[in-house]
């Protein structure tokens, strides 16, 4: 297990199966910025949001929180 896959002990609950979701990964989610002929200025708007992934055992739905400040600074 890598260190940004620890099992979390706070883990929410499926809102369809009413289990503990399992904590998958800590990853960070590109945001913002623009396609096209502008693209190169729309990366000044990017930003990086840091979420949390859980899946759910049963039904498989995956979910992301906004939980932690897991990831290191970039």
């Amino acid at each position: 297990m890598q260190p940004d896959q620890e099992q979390k002990t706070d883990s929410p609950g499926c809102l369809r199966c009413r289990v503990p979701m399992k904590f998958l990964m800590a990853m960070p989610l590109r945001v913002g910025g623009s396609t096209g002929f502008f693209a190169g200025f729309g990366e000044m708007s990017e930003q990086i949001l840091k979420v949390d992934v859980f899946r759910c055992p049963q039904c498989r739905k995956l979910e992301l929180f906004d939980l932690d400040l897991s990831l290191p600074n970039s």
